[in-house]
């Protein structure tokens, strides 16, 4: 799969800039399109999340707030754009990019818009200080868009997939992030396949996957790892060693809300990680 059209949500708020600029980078690797989606929400989805007996004066302040929203959404695009010396609709470096406004509830609406995409960047919750019971963009657009999805931690990234770890536990959904990711495995200078006894999963299924790269063209080492406190644990630190600037890894093998409860890969992953996720469901 190629990836030419990246998909980032802009809210208004001060994250947009930095999934901007990871897919800017991206966009000039891969020779793609980036568009930048505010989902404003509908008049009538503004009066249901006031509910009954609210006084002029919240109605008139909701409403501010959802069009300030948008003005700092296009606001933060256009800053974006003449930072990187673009023009909307224009190429630059084989990068071109486009702001989309859609209206509905974001959570609904964005999974829908993202199955027209090859690659989506989000945040990570912990950068947004959500919480893991929490139904958000980011969960909802793994769980029903169809498409991987690149979450991006909150520092400042100085490179993504030159050194590549796979957190390989023989899934349907770690396979299908392996075979989306494939873009970025072949651009890679190391890619290590990591697993744990923990998954019930063997080095000889590790094997199977390192064959499975070299029929691709990519060169992968693999990687047993003893999980002391976890899965999701065991793999961080195990990246962090190496030096690993993305991890590919299959979303939610168990439900949002099992995950969330007892804790999961996904959930750890998502709220710990310190480098760009790669993750399909």
């Amino acid at each position: 799969m190629d990836i030419r059209i990246i998909l980032v949500p802009v809210r208004g708020i001060p994250s947009d800039r930095r999934l901007l600029d990871v897919a800017y980078l991206l966009a000039k690797s891969f020779r793609a399109h980036v568009t930048a989606l505010h989902i404003e929400l509908s008049d009538s989805w503004v009066m249901a999340t006031l509910g009954d007996g609210i006084s002029e004066w919240n109605i008139h302040d909701a409403f501010e707030r959802r069009d300030q929203e948008a003005k700092r959404a296009r606001a933060t695009f256009d800053e974006w754009l003449a930072a990187n010396r673009m023009k909307e609709g224009a190429l630059r470096d084989g990068a071109a990019a486009s702001f989309q406004v859609a209206k509905g509830f974001e959570v609904r609406a964005f999974p829908v818009h993202a199955r027209y995409a090859d690659l989506l960047v989000l945040s990570s919750p912990a950068d947004l200080g959500i919480h893991r019971f929490d139904l958000t963009l980011e969960v909802a657009a793994l769980l029903g868009s169809g498409c991987p999805a690149l979450i991006v931690p909150a520092h400042t990234l100085v490179s993504i997939g030159r050194t590549v770890a796979i957190a390989w536990d023989v899934s349907a959904e770690g396979a299908r992030a392996v075979r989306a990711a494939m873009p970025f495995l072949k651009r890679a200078e190391q890619v290590h396949v990591m697993t744990t006894k923990k998954h019930g999963v063997d080095e000889r299924e590790a094997l199977k996957l390192v064959d499975y790269l070299a029929s691709h063209g990519v060169a992968a080492s693999s990687m047993l790892l003893r999980s002391k406190h976890g899965v999701g644990s065991a793999l961080l630190e195990a990246a962090t060693e190496i030096k690993c600037d993305l991890m590919v890894l299959g979303a939610f093998h168990h439900s949002h809300l099992r995950e969330a409860i007892f804790g999961g890969t996904t959930e750890d992953a998502l709220h710990r990680a310190e480098i760009p996720l790669f993750m399909s469901h």
